[in-house]
Order: structure tokens, then sequence, then C-alpha cells
């Protein structure tokens, strides 16, 4: 069985609390109540704006990617947004072909990600 890490790393850009999230590894059947449940809590803690880094996931499943659009439509909801940073090619590819990429937007850096959410409410206006 593959092992899936997690990495929480509260941050500021611009005066607002971001989420950094770094995943690591297989995000399967036997993976994804881990990953789900650190990810509602999050949102449930009231973490609003949250940027998954998943530089170093090597697998998700589709089960892992209905969360993240769940998760991008109460974070919405709630004024704030969900992005994506270093996304491997083959993960880029299917999020590419889900049509997942026209909703939460994919960063090549963390950085542009935060410079993003930093912006996030003025873009909405």
């Amino acid at each position: 069985m593959k092992e899936l890490r997690i990495a929480t790393e509260p941050t500021e850009t611009d005066g607002r609390s971001v989420q950094i999230v770094r995943l690591a590894g297989y995000i399967d059947a036997h993976s994804y109540p881990r990953f789900e449940e650190e990810m509602l809590a999050l949102v449930n803690q009231g973490h609003y704006r949250l940027l998954l880094d998943l530089h170093e996931v090597t697998y998700i499943c589709s089960t892992a990617l209905g969360l993240m659009l769940q998760l991008f439509r109460q974070v919405r909801q709630n004024a704030g947004d969900l992005v994506v940073a270093r996304v491997p090619e083959k993960i880029a590819n299917i999020l590419n072909l889900l049509g997942i990429s026209k909703l939460i937007r994919a960063f090549r850096s963390e950085q542009e990600a935060l410079q993003c959410l930093a912006t996030a409410d003025e873009q909405r206006r």
C-alpha cells in the first residue's frame, strides 16, 4: 500500500490567512478517508483560502478529485478560494481532461498561487 503524506502550513499573504497543504504519495481508496478528514477539518475550522501543493502526488483517485470540487464550492461560498500549485504533468492532464482546471486554477509555484489568493477578493469584484 502506498503512503499519503499531508503537511499543513498556515501562512499569511497580504494580511489574509492561507492554509498551504502539501501532499505527497498516493491518494487512493485506502488514503482517501484521511485526505477527506483533513481537508474537511480545515474548511470546518473556517479556513477558506487553500493552496494544495501537488508536487509529490503520484496518483489521485476520482473520489479525491470530487472532494476537491466540493471544497472549491464550499470555500467560494465563503468568499475564499482553492488553488493548486506545482501539479505533476500526469495529474495536470487529468485535471484538464475532466475540465477541473477550468474551475480550480493551477500555478507553477506556491508563490504564484499565494499571489493569486492575496488578490482573489479584488478579482471577483
